[in-house]
């Protein structure tokens, strides 16, 4: 374990080494190279950090050997060595630093400062009473922080839903005021790392911040992912005792606390990192601007964190400012989170702008105290709720060995909810946490199945490089499948396919930018097609996020979709089988709809069907003269749905919930909805159904890594399905 730092005071002389990447040699003649950041009024007398080489020199000798080999040399004591980061801390006066500046080795050498501490807000205790953890993966009654983060829109439901893994084998590490490991609410999974403050002890929490954030990562009342593993590593001390005077964390022990975690983590591995906007006054007390090359520093540490395979979450400050502007740039990678309040809005308090990547609740949350629950607030716990949900996805199989750019990716870019909050701040990007399943607001679809003329199943597909693929069933009914034939087109987002009145198959590709084409088989089951052709685009200008087809009354194919702004659109073809198509339709839903699936009856009547940003389905079939109201059919949410005919002519609806589990529901009889029943267990991100020629239902899934897998009804008609099996190839998750 990491020797604790002696406590710091006025009169301590010390100096840091660090290394760095490259630099220009100093002639020994010339003046002695600067000290940056020093005189600042949060420098520390004497402790400096300097960075040293990325050169074959410094690889070939270790930070420690030339730790050792530099200070004794200028006149220094080695504090810590930091092999991760390639650096070194050292006491020694300001010339001899300046000295050591101009070694070969030397980068830069910069003055070491005091960061500012977080401040929790004092808040009067809450009652823990009536919030007993379910034994199964939903919670309820729930604190409104883990509430919102497994839904998309308001109201809240009282309940937080998570995966059976809720974190398992993922270690967190809460670089903060330490950890209280007697805490009951954190079930013996918490442990001690080092005490990098400063003073002497080990990573106790006295002040309680670093338990709060405990609590909303991984506690198993108030936790995101209620299984992983924490590590308290205490960065922050008292100047004149742990919690007493001002409170602060030297850019020493914070570089030295991430070398520690670099270097013994087992992975995976989350780190979550509390700091406070600025730096110390070491006279006053008072809050000072950090020096630049000590921001840039802890960057360093930070992006070496995240190369070494560690997710790294950083609170976006609490000072009701432009992060950008208050700390001059971001760490690639490192999540930067912003908080909200009950309301979907910017908490006062929280830092903004186009530097911070997420944002998640952090305002009056309920969490642990030392003494038991408090409702408190800071950007902290809003990083806390992003820190557990990479656990929770870490701790996922289908994310098993995944790079911290994939769950980077995944939260924000693929699972967060777009377009819900309101006054963020200049540059500020509208997407807030959401550890559901990608349904509801990722666009396309990135596998249909539709009927060939000769009665066996097409599959196609979108995969990760934007190009199509498609293969057919070797026989009618099944019999395994051709190989995969790639598209030469490039750029395609989303597919869906449904036969023409004649038995050519038509396609539909989705663009990343939202536009609809279509191409038609020139003759039944060949498999040579048309060109592309473009619809017109819908109503508005708005840009398409999902579509599907069915056929209608009139034998001729219909397009149904949703925009990327929830709105719910139809057209028809001017005749069957025609290349020409009616305009765009809307129809009439007071809320916003998201997934989107359509069916025929044996009748030619189609049922549509929808998911609103609740997860709730929605259902409209066509009257003699247009569509019926949308109708909600009971039973709990979906986050998309898909569905097909059965051999008796009642629909079969699957649906994935919110972990990526599969379900069905069958119609009691034409138009009445059975309920809810599992189908047999497997995490899937995209989910299509189609009937065999033999009257069979054929499912096609597609689960977070892209890998393919299929189910079959058992025969025709009935409740039961096969075991998941594999498929070769991969499609867009």
């Amino acid at each position: 374990m990491y020797r604790a730092l002696h406590q710091i005071s006025v009169v301590t002389v010390a100096a840091i080494v660090v290394v760095g990447s490259t630099a220009t040699l100093v002639a020994s003649a010339a003046p002695s190279p600067a000290i940056r950041g020093d005189g600042t009024r949060s420098s520390i007398p004497g402790q400096y950090i300097v960075m040293l080489k990325d050169t074959a020199s410094v690889r070939s000798q270790g930070a420690a050997n030339l730790a050792g080999v530099l200070s004794a040399r200028h006149n220094g004591k080695v504090r810590s060595a930091w092999e991760a980061l390639r650096g070194f801390s050292v006491s020694m006066s300001e010339a001899d630093a300046r000295e050591l500046a101009g070694e070969s080795d030397v980068e830069y050498v910069a003055q070491d400062h005091l960061r500012m501490a977080p401040r929790p807000q004092a808040n009067p205790p809450v009652s823990a009473a009536g919030q007993g953890v379910t034994p199964h993966t939903a919670q309820t009654p729930v604190s409104w922080g883990l509430d919102r983060i497994d839904q998309h829109a308001l109201p809240l439901d009282n309940s937080y839903a998570y995966d059976d893994s809720a974190g398992a084998g993922v270690h967190i590490y809460i670089l903060s005021s330490g950890i209280s490991l007697s805490h009951p609410d954190l079930s013996g999974r918490a442990s001690y790392g080092p005490n990098f403050s400063g003073d002497t002890g080990d990573s106790s929490d006295c002040l309680g911040w670093g338990t709060a954030i405990a609590g909303i990562v991984a506690g198993t009342q108030y936790g995101v992912a209620k299984q992983a593993s924490l590590v308290g590593v205490r960065i922050y001390g008292g100047t004149t005792s742990p919690c007493g005077g001002v409170i602060h964390a030297p850019f020493s022990g914070i570089l030295a606390a991430f070398n520690w975690v670099i270097a013994n983590a087992p992975r995976p591995a989350v780190i979550v990192y509390s700091v406070r906007d600025g730096c110390v006054d070491i006279g006053t007390g008072q809050p000072v601007p950090c020096s630049p090359a000590d921001l840039q520093t802890e960057r360093n540490a930070q992006a070496a964190a995240h190369t070494a395979g560690l997710s790294v979450v950083a609170a976006a400050g609490g000072s009701n400012a432009d992060r950008c502007a208050l700390d001059g740039g971001v760490a690639p990678g490192t999540f930067y989170v912003g908080a909200t309040n009950i309301n979907d809005a910017k908490a006062g308090f929280s830092n903004y702008g186009p530097c911070l990547n997420m944002w998640a609740p952090g305002d009056m949350v309920t969490t642990d105290g030392l003494s038991g629950p408090v409702a408190t607030s800071g950007t902290d716990l809003a990083a806390a709720h992003v820190a557990g949900t990479v656990a929770l996805f870490l701790g996922k199989p289908e994310f098993a060995g995944a790079v911290p750019n994939t769950i980077y990716d995944e939260l924000i870019n693929r699972r967060s909810t777009p377009d819900v909050l309101t006054g963020l701040g200049a540059g500020s990007p509208n997407l807030l946490l959401f550890t559901g399943p990608p349904g509801f607001y990722t666009i396309g679809e990135s596998a249909s199945l539709a009927p060939m003329g000769d009665g066996r199943l097409e599959l196609f597909g979108a995969n990760s490089s934007a190009r199509l693929m498609y293969r057919e069933q070797v026989g009618a009914g099944g019999g395994g499948w051709s190989p995969w034939t790639h598209s030469a087109t490039k750029g395609w987002l989303s597919v869906g396919a449904e036969p023409n009145a004649d038995g050519r198959l038509a396609l539909l590709g989705l663009t990343p930018s939202g536009e609809i084409w279509l191409r038609e088989q020139t003759t039944a089951s060949s498999n040579i097609w048309s060109n592309w052709s473009r619809l017109s685009g819908a109503p508005g200008a708005q840009p398409i996020a999902r579509a599907t087809m069915a056929h209608n009354l009139s034998n001729r194919l219909q397009i149904f979709a949703t925009t990327h702004q929830g709105q719910a659109l139809y057209r028809s073809q001017l005749a069957p089988g025609s290349r020409l198509w009616l305009a765009w339709n809307t129809f009439t839903f007071s809320g916003k709809l998201r997934s989107i699936t359509a069916v025929s009856y044996t009748d030619g009547r189609i049922e549509v069907l929808a998911v609103d940003d609740a997860g709730q389905v929605w259902r409209t079939t066509p009257t003699d003269t247009n569509w019926s109201p949308f109708t909600k059919l009971n039973g709990f949410g979906m986050a998309s749905i898909a569905a097909a005919r059965n051999a008796d002519g009642r629909l079969e609806l699957v649906g994935l919930d919110a972990g990526g589990g599969a379900w069905r529901r069958t119609q009691t009889t034409i138009g009445s909805w059975g309920d809810w029943s599992p189908l047999n267990s497997k995490t899937l991100a995209r989910l299509t159904a189609e009937t065999n020629a033999n009257g069979r239902i054929h499912l096609v899934g597609v689960d977070n890594l892209g890998n393919i897998w299929q189910s079959t009804q058992m025969s025709p008609n009935a409740s039961t399905y096969s075991i998941w099996s594999q498929l070769d190839g991969q499609l867009r998750p």
